[in-house]
């Protein structure tokens, strides 16, 4: 596979594919936009020993989060093969020694179903957003990203492993907690709230939300709010700080 490079302040380089939509899109948010709300992080002087990056994609926020926190325990999890092999190459192009498995994270652990397009995993199957949270589907049917729950008819899928956040949790911290999760999977994050209560384990939350209506927005306040006392909502994110 070959790559264009783009050059990014505080020295870092990245690796992309000419043919993505996604790839220059998701560097910039991370780097530029600050989706994740790293400068405001840092501005609160946080140190964090242990980041799970979940939806690392290219590795954006993992190179990020390395330069920022350099001895931090860093794992980075991404389920799209090629993105994956992008990943590892900017981890390598930037020499960041952090350990990245290829897996997403969901409500189960029996593998599941990505439709890729260029960087960019569509959902197929979204009846579960309107039978469980009431959410209208039709915004992911064309521009959001993510895991699927069958086969869609028309796209070449693959079928990834799977693990659920008390796993992924486990294979960086087993039985502990995390300073810092990081998390964007483009749509399954209602899946995850659904099927995960033990946020006790993680400090510090950042992540992309892909529904923000008021059904979605409770399931996140509710759940976050029986362990940490400040959430921060807005257009297109969660951030929260553990009591």
């Amino acid at each position: 596979m070959e790559y264009q490079a783009q050059f990014f302040r505080k020295g870092a380089r990245f690796l992309y594919r000419e043919e993505s939509t996604s790839d220059l899109q998701v560097i910039s948010e991370v780097w530029t936009n600050d989706v994740y709300r790293v400068e405001q992080m840092l501005d609160l002087q946080l140190e964090f020993r242990t980041i799970l990056d979940i939806g690392a994609n290219i590795g954006a926020f993992t190179v990020l989060a390395h330069k920022c926190w350099p001895e931090a325990e860093i794992l980075a999890v991404e389920p799209e093969e090629s993105n994956f092999s992008v990943l590892k190459a900017n981890l390598e192009a930037n020499t960041v020694g952090v350990r990245c498995e290829r897996y997403a994270v969901t409500d189960q652990s029996e593998g599941t179903w990505l439709n890729p397009y260029f960087g960019n995993t569509q959902i197929a199957d979204q009846d579960d957003l309107r039978d469980t949270y009431g959410l209208d589907p039709s915004p992911w049917r064309d521009f959001a990203w993510g895991i699927t729950g069958a086969q869609a008819g028309g796209v070449v899928q693959q079928r990834v492993p799977s693990k659920t956040l008390d796993q992924a949790l486990d294979d960086l911290a087993p039985g502990g907690e995390i300073d810092l999760l990081k998390m964007d999977i483009e749509g399954a994050e209602l899946e995850v709230f659904r099927s995960f209560d033990d946020w006790q384990r993680v400090r510090y939350i950042t992540m992309e939300c892909h529904s923000l209506d008021i059904p979605a927005t409770t399931v996140y306040v509710d759940a976050l709010s029986k362990t940490h006392d400040m959430i921060f909502v807005s257009e297109a994110d969660v951030f929260a700080v553990r009591k």
